[in-house]
């Protein structure tokens, strides 16, 4: 899932449109590695605390899952 892809319901393409666009995510998630507490960084950024961490959730967690790599093929099988 890209950041753009957040910006509206998946549920619901025609619907009304996230709060937590790309720059709030993007702002977000640099906020956070400044350490600020989620509530802080609510405030800054107009958004419900639960919101924020929960899009850079989604964000990262989509992330890590395109990062995992397959398994090697041309391994020989041992003993042979």
């Amino acid at each position: 899932m890209e950041l753009h892809e957040l910006e509206t319901s998946p549920k619901h393409p025609g619907g009304r449109p996230r709060r937590a666009t790309t720059e709030k995510v993007e702002e977000a998630a640099r906020l956070h590695s400044e350490s600020l507490p989620w509530k802080q960084i609510g405030l800054r950024l107009g958004l419900n605390p639960e919101t924020c961490r929960r899009a850079l959730w989604v964000v990262r967690k989509s992330r890590k899952a395109v990062g995992n790599s397959p398994a090697p093929v041309n391994n020989p099988p041992r003993g042979v």
